[in-house]
């Protein structure tokens, strides 16, 4: 009876955190969406370099609006990330599954919407 006891008790502390610690399923979730946030980050690393390659090459200055956009685009990465690493201290793996996934959805609508200005708006350029 006690075996079935602790190897419930062992597969609910997978998943569930205890007192202020993340379980392994919860630093699983951190470490996958870590990487996924790292390529939003090495994309707007990207944008910069290509970008002020092109404007430099042509002798044009870059606008302050698109300095701005191009620093909002590699910094939104990071805000959301660690934004997400500390309202999920304390939740289960599923619910910080679910936060970090609307994370990167919201750092993917930025990158978006920034190269769509980009390119239609004249912000860069």
């Amino acid at each position: 009876m006690s075996t079935e006891t602790s190897d419930v008790t062992k597969r609910q502390s997978f998943w569930r955190p205890g007192r202020g610690s993340r379980t392994i399923g919860s630093w699983m979730v951190v470490v996958v969406f870590a990487l996924l946030f790292a390529d939003d980050v090495w994309e707007a690393l990207g944008n910069v370099v290509g970008i002020l390659n092109q404007h430099f090459s042509f002798g044009i200055a870059l606008p302050g609006t698109a300095w701005a956009f191009l620093v909002l685009n590699l910094v939104a990465p990071f805000i959301l990330f660690f934004g997400s690493l500390f309202l999920t201290r304390k939740m289960t793996a599923w619910k910080a599954l679910t936060v970090f996934a609307v994370a990167v959805m919201v750092s993917a609508v930025i990158a978006q919407d920034i190269t769509i200005l980009g390119r239609y708006g004249n912000i860069l350029g």
